[in-house]
This record gives C-alpha cells, sequence and structure tokens, in this order.
C-alpha cells in the first residue's frame, strides 16, 4: 500500500514546539520581497500567519525593480535587530541584499558562516524546506542509512543543505542537475531508493522512470503541483509527499524556528 506523506499530520506538534519557545524568546522580524510576485506574496502571508498566532512581532517591505535602494536602507538600520528572511527573485541587487544579513539573523540558513556549520555538521543550522524533509523523514521512520538517495536539485538553499543531512544520516548521495544529461538524471532516478525532487522544474523525470518500491519527496510547487508532474496512482510509488499538503506545509513553521534558534544564539553572544 502506498504511504502519503502529509506534512499537515506534524504542524500540530511544531506549533506546540513553537508557543514553547515564544514563552523564552521574542524575536522580531524584517520581510523584503518583489512587489507584484505572487508566489512571493502567498510565501512571507504564510508565515505571517503563524508569527501573528504566536503574537511575535514583523515588518516587511514590498521591493520595486529599479527601487531597491529604499530596501537596502531598510536592511541595513534593522539587520542586528531583525530576523531577515528574503523572498526572491529581488531583481539585479539582490545579491546587495544578501550580503548585508547577519549570520545570527539569517533564519533562511544561506550565509557563508551558516552554511559552513552545516556541512560541519550541525543539522540545526539546515534550512527551513530542508528542515522539513528532515522532519518528515524522521516521523515516518524513512530508512535511510545505506540507501541510495538522488538529490534533483543544487542549490543553495534546497539541494546543497540536503546533501549535508543525507550524508550526515549515512546514505549513499548523487546530486544531479540542469547541466547533466536528462538521460542521465533518468537513469540514476530508476537507480535509486529515494528521490527527492528540488530542481524547481515539473516533469524533468518521466513517470515511466519511477519504480513501486521508491519514496519521492517532492519539495517543488507550481500552481499547486509539485516537480513530481503528477498524481501517484495506488502501488505505483512506496510513498510520496503531496503537493500542497506535504513538504510546504511545515516550511513557514521551520522559518520561524530557525529564527528563535538564532535569536538565541545572538543573546548569547552579548
Amino acid at each position: 500500500m502506498m504511504t502519503i506523506l502529509s506534512g499537515k499530520e506534524l504542524r500540530k506538534e511544531r506549533f506546540e514546539a513553537l508557543l514553547a519557545l515564544r514563552k523564552k524568546a521574542q524575536p522580531s522580524f524584517l520581510f523584503l520581497l518583489p512587489k507584484g510576485d505572487k508566489d512571493a506574496r502567498s510565501y512571507v502571508d504564510g508565515i505571517e500567519r503563524l508569527l501573528r498566532r504566536l503574537d511575535l512581532p514583523f515588518q516587511e517591505e514590498e521591493v520595486a525593480e529599479g527601487e531597491e535602494e529604499k530596501g537596502l536602507l531598510l536592511l541595513q538600520r534593522e539587520r542586528k535587530a531583525k530576523q531577515v528572511v528574503l523572498a526572491r527573485p529581488l531583481g539585479r541587487r539582490e545579491e546587495e541584499f544578501a550580503r548585508l544579513i547577519e549570520a545570527d539573523h539569517d533564519p533562511d540558513m544561506t550565509t557563508d558562516r551558516n552554511i559552513g556549520r552545516l556541512f560541519a555538521g550541525d543539522l540545526d543550522y539546515l534550512p527551513a524546506t530542508a528542515k522539513s524533509v528532515m522532519a518528515i523523514v524522521d516521523h515516518y521512520r524513512i530508512p535511510i542509512q545505506g540507501r541510495k538517495v538522488l538529490l534533483v536539485g543544487r542549490s543553495r538553499t534546497v539541494g546543497l543543505p540536503l546533501f549535508a543531512f543525507f550524508q550526515r544520516r549515512n546514505a549513499m548521495v548523487t546530486v544531479v542537475h540542469s547541466r547533466i544529461d536528462r538521460r542521465t538524471i533518468i537513469e540514476s532516478a530508476t537507480e535509486s531508493d529515494l528521490v527527492v525532487l528540488c530542481s524547481g522544474v515539473e516533469g524533468l523525470i518521466p513517470r515511466q522512470a519511477f519504480r513501486p518500491c521508491q519514496v519521492v519527496l517532492d519539495c517543488g510547487y507550481h500552481d499547486g503541483r509539485g516537480d513530481l508532474g503528477f498524481l501517484p496512482e495506488e502501488s505505483e510509488l512506496s510513498a510520496y509527499t503531496p503537493v500542497p499538503g506535504g513538504i510546504g506545509a511545515l516550511t513557514s513553521s521551520f522559518v520561524v524556528e530557525n529564527g528563535f534558534f538564532l535569536h538565541s544564539n545572538s543573546m548569547k553572544n552579548i
């Protein structure tokens, strides 16, 4: 019987964990998002709804193309006071925004220092989407050690952090990406025990390449669909995360949890 790996089952548990953290600290958040971008707006709205439930303060600034200076000045002013979330893309000056973020105010966990801590073995520094994958793997007790894991994508926020996670859990990890021949990607997928889709490309691996014994973790989102590109039928896979309701159902919680973690670290350093 095929298992649907729902992230919704874990949301109550994660919220209770955040409530416990809320009793000890009150981090403030700053969101910078591109003006008029529906995906970025939806992403930020989800986190802000959670912050309202937790009664945590936040501020947001929409960044219009060609008018980035206002957002950069705001970030310069608040970067040591707030946990900063960049909802990308932020136009031609995106890297300027990223360079201004302090490691202890980076709940996306994308600064060089936080990535270095992750690759040194500290999984507390996993970005939110990667941490959501870890939560689902642990909750459903998906076997990892010694298994063949294929990561489809190598982004700084998902693919590479997941490489660190699965390697730490003693999996045999292969990473493929857009610069690799599609036939090679398909062959690698067919040979894997677990396939993690995080390329942002829907349907990159055709349906017939998957096997009934495989687990698929889908980190993509395309207007209500994931990178998988189809709804699996019974026994077509061993298990898979639905979109929506899978990995993405937990991402907001882990952005906020990362904010608590870094806020606590910064307080220790005062």
